[in-house]
This record gives structure tokens, sequence and C-alpha cells, in this order.
């Protein structure tokens, strides 16, 4: 049985939400009423500490994490996550001209890392991409016997 069809009626499953990182205000926004008007759900965090109290995240979420944040690094979240077993895909995104952060990005286990500023096209792709390869890979059973 479809997990969401009940006595005849079907409920349509809720959005993906994506969780906005960036300590650029105006960025979020942005961002934010782009991934509403496609129909995501959206979330908006400022810092790492944001992001640490919005845990454990929903299922079906995604990251799209600033590389520079203010004082810290958008380059963390895929650790972080890690430590506390969060399956969450992560699309980086940056402004920054510096290689080694960029090379660094494609080396922590995010899908991607779009380059500011980018194509709405792109970001859509890159973030259903993410979103794909989630749902697609092997569940792991982490529990030791």
């Amino acid at each position: 049985m479809i997990p969401w069809k009940k006595k005849g009626f079907a409920v349509t499953p809720s959005p993906v939400t994506i969780f906005v990182l960036d300590d650029d205000s105006s960025v979020r926004s942005a961002l934010a009423r782009l991934l509403k008007a496609k129909g995501f759900a959206e979330q908006q965090l400022d810092s790492l500490a944001s992001l640490r109290a919005a845990l454990p995240l929903p299922p079906d979420s995604c990251l799209l994490v600033d590389v520079v944040l203010d004082q810290e690094s958008g380059l963390d979240v895929p650790a972080m996550l890690s430590d506390r077993n969060e399956m969450v895909p992560v699309v980086f995104m940056s402004a920054t001209d510096d290689e080694e952060k960029l090379a660094k990005a494609d080396t922590t286990g995010a899908t991607r890392c779009l380059r500011k500023p980018f194509e709405a096209e792109e970001l859509f792709a890159a973030l259903e991409a993410a979103i794909s390869a989630c749902r697609h890979a092997p569940d792991l059973d982490l529990e030791k016997e």
C-alpha cells in the first residue's frame, strides 16, 4: 500500500524543505522567494549555531550552504551532519575566488558547489540532483550488534 493513500483518498506528500544557510539576509530572502515559487518549503539559517539548533532536520530536507560565513566556514557542515548521523544532502554556494576553498568544497561530500551569481535553473538542477542522489542512496545499518 502506498503510505500516503488512505481510505480512498490521496494525501499529497509534503514538499522537500531546503534549509538556506547564508549570513547575508538579502541572499537568504531572495533564495527563499525563488524556492517557494518552485514549490519547495524553505527555512532560513544565518549561522552554524542556527543549523545546530535546527537539528535533527526533517526527512526530505536539503541544505544550501554558503562556503564563507561570518567568522565561520560552511565547509564544516558535512562533518557536523556526519557526526550526528544526519543523512541530508548539501549543495554549496560561494562568491569566493579562493580556489583552495572551492577545491575543498568539492571534496567534503557536498553534491555541488555553485558559483555566485548563479542562474535559477542551475540552482534547481543542483538541488534536484542532490535530493535524488540522497533518496537513491542505500540505507546503512549503523547499529552495532
